[in-house]
């Protein structure tokens, strides 16, 4: 059951005590996704009712006295190892709940706390959904291995009878060539005469002719293999290549015969990993491994090989053949469900934190402005607060470039003038970069603006300059930054493939090793590096070009090995407006009455000192319950409701829709750290007027309420 998506389920409940059930689907009924709820208490009657019907999910209480000898969990567990179990019950403490976790519970909640009932069991039937496909991801990568072995296995049966047949016929041919030496002259003199009669009646040409059709026949099979075949002496001299063979590597036939296959050494494997291969090899045995190998172009591909010792008649090692099998795009396959499983993983990490570490920079810089304020001008502690200010607006900024990079953050797009964000990336490029990289800057563009979203926008620049750096990370270099503005015209624009008009072009310009065409042909490919397994996800400019897009814009790469590379950004201008926040001025609002809600004591502290400042009147609270009882109690008390999202007993969206019922056109400002549920349109829908996501300036803060009291 995904967020965009309703089904109802089909419940079994598990307790000796049915005081918690009218709460539980009182729950889930307003939620609309109950179906039905079955309730046993007995273990006879769960391993009955299990045996008889199958549940969307089971949910239980933790001590049911009526289970002796396995508890429900067990008992599930046994039965059925997917279905969602949650546990309802008292504080139990976390090393009891880890152990359940472990035995495969799927998530607890606490009797007193029922509200985070449904997004507990949203987040087990999300995990339920997750591994349910990966497990029929697994199978399928697993029947797809099953097959390509038994493909290579019957190819090298194939192989293996060609190479008898091919051997014999080289023994063939070299008594042939022996008695046809021996009686060349002979067959000279009597083969015009006698060809016809000779064509007819000699068996040993007629053999010939057979054998010469057949080699030939099974030549053509060898060549037209999607597996390299490759012939060696029993030194390791390459004698023969199948065509499958240059189409991987890029060394031809001729550029191969005569060479040994180190030709195509990565320098990836240990020399003990070649001494092993070859130690296997010289007790006659078959050698089957993985190896890293390079092409002729220096990238490198991945292959599964095998190796068969050939023998003569007398015991004799005469040759090696290997059949080897490209596998690059499988194990790029493999990498994207490890990266997408890690991506998953920061998704789920960057949104947990994002919440309370907002919270924490609304606390420090609301403390600031509020220190700032009270300071005097003269005073050096003036100074202190602003960058106790700046730097929580600093890691604001850092918080959403997590969200983005884990897909939980929406593109923001306002206008935005790009030279500041360029100067601060630069800044931050130099604290990083050694001192071996020189960083200039040329930024003689007139019109800097664009429409576009800042945080995407300091993204592209990093991850230019990042990628810049390491090209030069041995040898140092040359790293030159430039803004200009360019006119595009039609023919022009089609090339790029974007429409004719104004751009800023963003020029990011190195000196170091530069690239191939092979690798600049897929360098904007998800998941593609040329960095080492461990430095590089293969994202990085993915990222950019998708953010380059998205901004309705195009990117060009220049690059020559040896002679560094350049980066071209095209980005939409607009014309030059002032930012909204930078006109606003801050006034004391008058002596309207605030009723702040929020968990958190230093939030509270901090920001109705904020609002008293200011003017107004505030009521403030961290419960959300007593809250109601205060707006109840007197509904025209309060010209303003603010309250948070994310509190215990009722979060922020329940609060307003209670407000709402009682009175309906009460101004209210939903202010939120992080949240996977609530965005700014729900909010809307549901009759909030105003939107804010933590931290929150003064400014912000001031402009909110005078917007929702005229709305």
């Amino acid at each position: 059951m995904t967020s965009t998506e309703k089904k109802t389920l089909h419940i079994l409940y598990v307790d000796d005590q049915s005081t918690d059930i009218e709460k539980v689907q009182k729950i889930l009924k307003a939620e609309e996704v109950l179906g039905n709820m079955l309730h046993v208490e007995t273990a006879e009657g769960l391993s009955s009712t299990l045996e008889k019907k199958s549940f969307d999910l089971i949910l239980s209480g933790y001590s049911v006295s009526s289970f002796d000898e396995a508890s429900p969990l067990e008992i599930v567990r046994r039965m059925d190892s997917h279905v969602p179990f949650i546990f309802i019950s008292e504080p139990i403490g976390e090393q009891k709940a880890f152990k359940e976790f472990k035995k495969g519970a799927s998530g607890f909640v606490l009797k007193e706390n029922l509200t985070q009932l449904m997004p507990v069991v949203r987040a087990a039937l999300a995990d339920l959904d997750e591994r349910l496909e990966n497990e029929r991801t697994e199978e399928s990568l697993r029947v797809a291995h099953e097959e390509m072995e038994d493909r290579i296995k019957r190819r090298a049966s194939e192989l293996l009878k060609a190479n008898e047949e091919l051997k014999e016929e080289l023994a063939r041919r070299e008594r042939l060539e022996s008695e046809l030496e021996k009686y060349r002259k002979h067959l000279g003199e009597v083969a015009e005469q006698h060809s016809p009669e000779l064509q007819v009646n000699n068996p040993k040409i007629q053999k010939e002719i057979i054998e010469r059709e057949r080699i030939g026949a099974l030549a053509a099979a060898v060549e037209q293999l999607d597996e390299i075949v490759i012939i060696t002496d029993p030194e390791g001299v390459i004698l023969y290549v199948n065509a499958a063979f240059e189409k991987v590597t890029g060394y031809s036939y001729e550029e191969t015969i005569g060479q040994n296959p180190r030709i195509l050494k990565s320098e990836k494997h240990e020399e003990g990993f070649y001494q092993e291969m070859w130690a296997e090899l010289s007790q006659g045995k078959i050698w089957k491994g993985h190896l890293v190998n390079k092409r002729k172009d220096g990238t490198l591909y991945e292959e599964d090989m095998t190796i068969v010792p050939i023998y003569d008649k007398e015991g004799t090692l005469t040759n090696y053949v290997g059949i080897k099998r490209d596998v690059t795009y499988e194990v790029q396959l493999e990498n994207k469900l490890r990266s997408s499983q890690k991506m998953e993983a920061i998704g789920t990490l960057a949104g947990g934190i994002a919440h309370d570490f907002n919270n924490i920079l609304f606390a420090i810089s609301s403390y600031a402005t509020m220190g700032k304020k009270k300071t005097p001008a003269d005073s050096r502690n003036k100074h202190y607060f602003e960058q106790i200010f700046n730097a929580s607006s600093r890691a604001k900024d850092l918080i959403q470039q997590i969200l983005t990079f884990s897909r939980q953050h929406e593109q923001q797009f306002q206008p935005v003038d790009i030279t500041p964000l360029v100067k601060e990336s630069m800044k931050l490029m130099r604290a990083s970069l050694p001192t071996t990289i020189e960083i200039n800057h040329k930024l003689e563009a007139q019109n800097t603006t664009l429409f576009a979203d800042p945080t995407q926008i300091h993204q592209i620049i990093v991850n230019l300059c990042s990628n810049a750096g390491y090209a030069m990370r041995e040898t140092g270099g040359k790293l030159l930054i430039e803004l200009a503005n360019s006119t595009l015209d039609i023919e022009a624009a089609f090339s790029h493939e974007i429409i004719e008009g104004e751009y800023l072009k963003l020029t990011v310009k190195d000196t170091g090793c530069g690239m191939t065409s092979y690798i600049k042909d897929r360098i904007f490919d998800p998941f593609f590096t040329t960095k080492p397994a461990g430095e590089g996800s293969g994202m990085g400019l993915a990222m950019v070009h998708g953010i380059v897009k998205s901004h309705h814009g195009a990117v060009a790469v220049k690059s020559e090995p040896g002679r560094g590379t350049t980066f071209e950004i095209l980005l939409p201008l607009v014309v030059e407006t002032s930012s909204p926040d930078e006109d606003y001025e801050i006034t004391p609002a008058g002596k309207e009455s605030i009723l702040f809600i929020d968990d958190e004591e230093l939030i509270i502290d901090s920001v109705q000192d904020i609002l008293e400042d200011l003017g107004y009147i505030v009521t403030a609270t961290t419960d959300s319950i007593e809250a109601l009882k205060l707006f109840r109690s007197n509904p025209n008390r309060f010209d303003v409701v603010l309250t948070d999202q994310t509190m215990q007993n009722m979060t922020g969206i329940d609060l307003a829709e209670e407000i709402l019922r009682i009175r309906p056109r009460m101004p209210i400002i939903l202010a939120t750290g992080f949240s996977e549920t609530v965005s700014q349109d729900k909010a809307q829908k549901l009759g909030i007027r105003g939107y804010l996501t933590k931290p929150i300036t003064e400014e912000q803060l001031n402009k909110a309420i005078q917007q929702a009291l005229k709305t």
